[in-house]
């Protein structure tokens, strides 16, 4: 029994634990989480074929996070565990914000968990055969980081969204998820279905792993992290580029060490 027994840990991807070769040191850290008695798996918006063709796909060992909470896998099963799809349409969605839509440069349909299954279209130039589609989750891309805000805090104010999750995932990014296909609600259920973990670690950067700090046992930001993620953690560690998730793994170790999760 080792000593990160009953540990689940979840990060965020890009920005937390890839990028600029962090990788590398964050995967030795995590292969030594694993040997001893670790659980690891990611929190992330990318596919599942993205993650399958990277070197760290040997690492997880916990179901994933994918879509940033919209669908849980299990790379093991090879299977779709959880999944949360919005509940409106294409059609419906942009007659919703039709007032605002001169703002949107590109709206980014996620419609299954493979790489062929995201389409990527200029907003004046969506095709008919889309428009009935019920996604995954939908993505609208802006030119300005202020433009994104803007549009966040009109579709926040309609009561039409009330049931979605409106979240930026970078500066001129604005993802919509279902209520409760947030990377928080992943990783309550990832814990829950393992069912042997007593202590859960989320770190991440950006709006979209605000509700993966918050709700796990102990919540991370990394030094590059926005204010709201900051301000939702328990801890802080370095900068992604200073391998963080290898210091979240070394701190985890001394505080075990301490006798802290007794």
């Amino acid at each position: 029994m080792g000593k990160f027994q009953g540990f689940l840990l979840c990060t965020d991807l890009d920005g937390t634990f890839w990028g600029q070769g962090a990788e590398v040191e964050n995967q030795k850290a995590v292969e030594y989480f694993i040997e001893n008695g670790g659980r690891f798996s990611f929190a992330t918006g990318r596919t599942v074929d993205f993650i399958r063709e990277k070197p760290f796909f040997s690492i997880i060992n916990a179901p994933t996070c994918l879509f940033n909470g919209t669908v849980v896998y299990d790379f093991k099963q090879d299977k779709i565990l959880r999944e949360r799809r919005l509940d409106y349409t294409v059609r419906e969605f942009l007659d919703v914000v039709r007032d605002q839509l001169c703002d949107v440069q590109k709206l980014v349909l996620y419609r299954d968990i493979h790489d062929g299954g995201t389409m990527y279209f200029d907003i004046e130039s969506l095709p008919e055969s889309v428009l009935d589609l019920y996604c995954l989750k939908l993505l609208c891309v802006f030119e300005s980081p202020e433009r994104t805000l803007d549009f966040k805090r009109y579709c926040q104010r309609l009561p039409y969204f009330k049931d979605t999750y409106l979240s930026r995932s970078w500066d001129h990014g604005l993802e919509f998820n279902s209520k409760d296909g947030t990377k928080g609600d992943a990783l309550c259920f990832i814990k829950e279905t393992l069912g042997d973990i007593s202590v859960s670690v989320g770190i991440g950067d950006y709006d979209n792993d605000i509700t993966l700090v918050q709700r796990a046992d102990i919540g991370v930001a990394v030094e590059n992290a926005v204010e709201e993620v900051k301000n939702a953690a328990d801890w802080q560690v370095g900068h992604f580029t200073k391998c963080a998730v290898k210091e979240l793994i070394e701190r985890l170790e001394v505080e075990i060490d301490k006798g802290t999760f007794k």
